[in-house]
């Protein structure tokens, strides 16, 4: 099974529920910046088309450059 791991997304729902000044601090400890939703697509893309059914056990992290299994 394969799946996708989220790292600090930029969602309508996101950036409405922050007071104002926890909004600037979302995502403040990812080394890039908070990701959009258009970013996170193509993980899903990948694993729904025939391209990727050989892969089995892979976890995507659409993360903004956080180290993963460290």
């Amino acid at each position: 099974m394969n799946s996708v791991v989220l790292g600090p997304i930029w969602t309508p729902p996101a950036s409405s529920i922050f007071r104002v000044g926890k909004v600037k601090q979302f995502g403040a400890i990812t080394p890039g910046r908070p990701g959009q939703p258009r970013e996170v697509a193509p993980s899903y893309l990948f694993l729904a088309f025939e391209d990727s059914s050989s892969i089995t056990g892979c976890v995507l992290h659409p993360n903004g450059g956080n180290p993963t299994g460290a």
